[in-house]
């Protein structure tokens, strides 16, 4: 509903979300996303439900992507690590 009452579009939401980020509902579907896969990838099954997405096509997409961005940023900070232990 719009403030004064009035019944939305179904779109309303992400049109709101364009008009103030320049991206309509994506972008929260995927901080959702985000932060589910920061508790375990498991918790994601949770996103799909806050989405309402009803296939596991978008929740492995989206886990897909983080998991790979958690990945290299795991290898990344042993890479660091391991580097340190040679420094002399």
């Amino acid at each position: 509903m719009h403030p004064d009452g009035t019944l939305a579009a179904k779109n309303y939401v992400s049109q709101v979300w364009s008009s103030d980020f320049g991206t309509g509902a994506h972008i929260c579907r995927s901080i959702v996303y985000d932060i589910e896969f920061s508790i375990s990838e498991d918790a994601t099954l949770a996103g799909m439900l806050l989405n309402d997405h009803t296939s596991q096509q978008a929740r492995m997409k989206y886990t897909g992507d983080q998991a790979k961005q958690a990945a290299l940023a795991a290898a990344g900070e042993k890479n660091g690590d391991i580097f340190d232990e040679f420094k002399v």
